[in-house]
């Protein structure tokens, strides 16, 4: 071959690497332009992008086709070269092209990119990009019907531009999905996700073309309820807890019957901790978890044995979002608030690294348990109305209600957080993956006979 094929990696953070990866199916059982679970930013985001060398030619061609998604997306890209950019680029030729997905982009030291373009023939920073907002590669799916010649793409992979190792091409070529882990039956031709792979590459002559622009189906997936959507709950929309505000937030949480008490009297504790660490002079370092998950949890419980057995229910429309951390993780932030001199008088949110909405979460549940993922949803009405009737005839008489508004808020209220203060203070990094935590738990609730 006289030219040599430029494709890129989708680069896996440690704690993912040669796991098998979730991906999302359409409505018609389609698989479009692959979203691996719990890598998709925030809806409305506004994403900043930083530089790292390069021309500016080059930078034209970045600028240029990011605006190819946020033309089509809800989201927002910042050219401001800020030092904590979320997306930072770098132009090293011997570096071949490659990014991060999503928001594992946030895992990646400040002073290292998480995005090269060594080149940009066509459309690859589109790609690229593609990637950086949560996209992974069409060509990866098995359903996509490409017969692999497997010594010939290792031989080529392994020359320049890309340089990779055998293992390298068949992990993110060859070997990426599993059958059994992609929902759907075809895979979309067109997509600027797909590349452009020659007949020689392939056992039976059929290769794929070559996409420089993004397809209908990838305008229409990135727009649509599961990544990016015009219409729906944003960051701009969510009501702001400021961090240390000497006000309170004006919110309808506390009040009586309409909210969570449990949040209310949790900020008045960080309240009277403050004022008594200021009386006596002492430091104090207040945590504020996400969801805990892991052995010796029982509260997801009743999550876990419903998906397990086959008898859970979701209420609603189950994309509100839902973060948990892991006990391990959370365990080794408390160290850290306890050892780092930055952590005196500070107050941090320890989350895990990824968040999900709660029906990715029932359908990891279900991937780990080998069971199919539950499909039938009830509408929550139903259920507030009943839980209103329970508490206003339990609670008189000291009864606990069978059903009671604060579960049914499980299914209605978002929980995701942000824990980069965390991370850039004190040097807190969640390890345990949320498949891998998944997986944990539920081999521990296995262990005591509670499935």
């Amino acid at each position: 071959m006289t030219e040599r094929m430029k494709i890129c990696i989708d680069r896996v953070l440690p704690r993912n690497l040669m796991r098998l990866q979730p991906t999302r199916r359409g409505p018609d059982r389609v698989v479009r332009a692959i979203n691996p679970i719990g890598t998709t930013w925030m809806n409305g985001s506004t994403l900043s992008v930083r530089f790292m060398g390069g021309t500016a030619a080059q930078h034209a061609i970045a600028r240029e086709q990011t605006g190819w998604w946020s033309q089509v997306a809800n989201l927002k890209f910042q050219f401001n070269d800020a030092s904590n950019a979320d997306i930072r680029i770098a132009f090293d030729a011997a570096d071949g092209a490659w990014s991060y997905i999503g928001t594992d982009c946030r895992d990646i030291p400040l002073n290292q990119p998480t995005m090269n373009l060594g080149f940009l023939d066509g459309g690859t920073a589109a790609h690229e990009v593609g990637h950086a907002i949560g996209l992974a590669h069409e060509h990866q799916s098995p359903h996509g019907g490409i017969a692999w010649n497997e010594e010939v793409v290792i031989r080529e992979m392994a020359k320049s531009p890309n340089f990779w190792d055998a293992d390298t091409t068949r992990h993110n070529i060859l070997r990426k999905y599993a059958a059994n882990q992609i929902n759907g039956t075809a895979f979309d031709p067109d997509s600027i996700m797909l590349y452009f792979f020659p007949a020689e590459w392939t056992r039976n002559g059929v290769g794929t073309k070559e996409n420089e622009v993004l397809s209908r189906l990838d305008l229409e997936f990135v727009a649509g309820a599961k990544m990016y959507p015009g219409r729906g709950g944003t960051v701009a929309t969510a009501t702001v807890l400021a961090v240390n505000s000497k006000r309170r937030t004006r919110a309808s949480i506390g009040k009586a019957g309409g909210g969570d008490i449990y949040q209310v009297t949790k900020l008045e504790g960080e309240r009277l901790a403050r004022e008594a660490a200021s009386r006596s002079g002492i430091e104090v370092t207040i945590v504020r978890p996400s969801g805990i998950y892991g052995a010796g949890d029982r509260r997801l419980l009743k999550l876990f044995r419903g998906v397990a057995r086959g008898r859970w229910i979701t209420l609603g429309s189950g994309e509100i979002y839902y973060h948990l951390t892991h006990i391990d993780d959370l365990v080794a932030g408390f160290r850290l608030c306890g050892e780092h001199p930055a952590a005196a008088n500070r107050t941090y949110i320890l989350a895990g690294g990824e968040v999900t909405t709660l029906n990715e979460l029932v359908a990891l549940v279900a991937a780990a348990a080998k069971v199919p993922v539950p499909r039938v949803p009830l509408p929550v009405w139903p259920f507030r109305v009943a839980g209103a009737i329970c508490e206003a005839a339990c609670v008189p008489f000291g009864i606990e209600p069978p059903i009671y508004r604060r579960r049914v808020d499980f299914f209605t209220k978002s929980r995701a957080f942000d824990i980069s203060r965390a991370r850039a203070e004190i040097g807190y990094a969640p390890v345990v993956g949320l498949r891998e935590g998944i997986q944990r738990t539920l081999e521990w609730y296995r262990q005591h006979g509670w499935l």
